[in-house]
């Protein structure tokens, strides 16, 4: 039987006024001087508060909301509108000082509640300024005089209270901003947040969740989310402003089910729900798949008209010790022949592979370090994607030295990868995948170039009739450089093979791992999805320090000696 305040509208489970919020107890009488601010400049942002603020009235009816904004906009979920005489694209700092409310919320255009929010005016009866922490620290903290323990805060969802001293702070916080012409204000507000007298207080992170991708690993135990935000919405049109933003909209099956699901257990605690995050739900369905792989049948025997090609008298490529003949191909890859050959002089081989994906199907290497170099490699198996760490866990449970790190390879703080989601994984069952489980295809292709995925989808989709839009995700996750991802596994020195598999941005990831200082002796990569030009720029990158071959629609690239 539902309970009776809840119900289910647009992918949301609502969550009716009952006088008390879901977590705190709630002053009888609600104050008329606490109220909600949005601030925009442009058509797109403002288009999408007005949006978020009719979202935020389905769970808050008797909020108060006004908007700050450069444009000329009337609408009655708003009940004030402020016109700004310029459109500079930090309003909020002029919004949070000149509020008319004694204590406000101000938010994003970007976000989505899930729940009423009384409470984030509650707490202000104990700070100045509340706010939840920055996901991304990189830039924020270089150059900063700051201690590195002070986490940079995002700016997103503030809930603050008003007085002389908040006026200034943002009156001083606008001028940093502008006066560095920095394209993030988190940077500017972490110091004079530090040098002011103002009061603050950290907020959960439920109350500002930007990376979608951690709700797959949200557990019962962190309580549920109640604001989301969504950085995804401004690369899509802003829609009918009008309508409320939706679950559906900005969730995918399995993720908006379990955000649901975590809103209800709060809800009616009596019947003691404890849902699992959706990677558990994944790591049960695909447990029990039986995966295939390629037999490296015979690969000792194999190996002895290799050894023969690399001996000096043969009229070969010599790289850095290691010769390869065209003949090595006849028996097994030159990649191969190449990491074996290697593993022969060197003994113990640290081997990284960006892009593991579940590190067994369609993966060039996976066979030759479980027949042959399981006790003689050190591996750093890179993955993005969050479905896929507990597969990529089991299927490399037998190696003694195997870590496994979830980010990208880039020089930025963050990546946006697009991805089938899960919901439609059994409709993607290509021909060249038959025996894979049911992620592998769709799982593959994910890539930074959404027309990537949208290509193979619709080229490979069992339904021809389908909406392919709406099955592509945008999955936010850390991006890193490959000499930090060495320094995170404890890798002093440099590498010995570089393998990377990353659907189109390989050049991009060989250009952020500082070859020079990781010196990977074997670099192997896939050429096809770089395009021309593309691929003339990194081949001219490579040519100075490697030897390249190509094998089909890959490339190995093998240090030259001395270089």
């Amino acid at each position: 039987m539902q309970n009776p305040n809840m119900s289910q509208k647009n992918g949301f489970v609502k969550l009716k006024k009952t006088g008390k919020s879901m977590t705190e107890n709630r002053h009888e009488n609600q104050l008329p001087s606490e109220g909600f601010v949005f601030a925009t400049s442009g058509m797109e942002y403002t288009t999408l508060a007005r949006r978020a603020a009719r979202t935020l009235l389905s769970h808050m009816p008797d909020a108060s909301i006004d908007l700050f904004t450069s444009e000329e906009v009337s609408d009655p979920v708003f009940e004030r509108i402020h016109r700004l005489d310029n459109d500079w694209f930090r309003p909020k700092m002029h919004a949070l000082g000149n509020s008319r409310f004694d204590r406000t919320v101000v938010l994003d255009a970007d976000i989505v509640v899930l729940a009423p929010l009384y409470e984030l005016f509650d707490v202000l009866d104990y700070c100045d300024i509340a706010a939840v922490e920055a996901i991304g620290r990189r830039k924020i903290l270089e150059g900063s005089s700051l201690p590195r323990s002070l986490p940079p805060v995002n700016s997103g969802v503030i809930a603050a209270r008003q007085s002389g001293r908040l006026n200034q702070f943002c009156l001083d916080w606008e001028k940093e901003v502008r006066n560095s012409n920095a394209n993030i204000d988190q940077i500017a507000f972490r110091e004079l947040l530090y040098r002011s007298d103002l009061k603050y207080y950290p907020l959960g992170m439920e109350y500002n969740v930007i990376l979608m991708e951690s709700l797959d690993v949200w557990r019962f135990e962190r309580g549920a989310p109640r604001i989301l935000h969504v950085r995804e919405l401004h690369t899509r049109p802003a829609g009918n402003p009008e309508e409320p933003i939706t679950l559906d909209e900005v969730l995918g099956g399995s993720r908006r089910a379990h955000v649901e699901n975590l809103l209800a257990s709060e809800l009616e605690p009596e019947k003691q729900l404890k849902p699992n995050p959706p990677i558990v739900n994944l790591r049960n369905r695909v447990k029990n798949i039986e995966t295939t792989t390629r037999k490296d049948a015979g690969l000792k025997r194999k190996l002895h008209s290799v050894w023969k090609n690399i001996l000096p008298r043969e009229k070969t490529n010599a790289t850095n010790g290691i010769s390869i003949s065209a003949a090595s191909g006849k028996s097994i890859s030159k990649y191969l022949s190449a990491v074996l050959a290697l593993a022969s002089q060197k003994g113990q081989l640290r081997i990284c592979i960006v892009g593991a994906n579940d590190g067994v199907n369609n993966d060039p290497i996976f066979n030759t370090i479980r027949n042959h170099l399981r006790d003689n490699s050190q591996l750093v198996l890179v993955e993005p994607q969050p479905y896929l760490l507990p597969i990529l866990e089991e299927n490399y449970k037998f190696h003694p030295d195997a870590q496994i790190l979830n980010c990208a390879i880039g020089e930025g703080e963050t990546l946006t990868l697009h991805a089938i989601q899960p919901d439609y994984w059994d409709q993607f069952t290509p021909a060249y995948s038959k025996g894979w489980p049911i992620y592998r295809a769709p799982l593959g292709v994910t890539s930074i170039y959404r027309e990537n995925v949208t290509a193979w989808a619709k080229e490979n989709c069992s339904d021809t009739n389908a909406d392919i839009e709406p099955m592509v995700e945008c999955i936010e996750v850390k991006s890193q450089t490959l000499s930090e991802v060495l320094q995170q596994a404890n890798w002093k020195g440099g590498i010995d093979v570089l393998q990377v598999d990353a659907e189109g941005f390989d050049d991009e990831v060989i250009y952020s791992s500082n070859l020079d200082a990781t010196r990977p002796s074997l670099i192997y990569f896939e050429q096809k999805l770089l395009g021309n030009r593309r691929w003339s720029s990194l081949r001219n990158h490579l040519e100075a320090s490697y030897q390249l071959f190509k094998e089909g629609h890959d490339v190995l690239a093998i240090r030259k000696a001395g270089k």
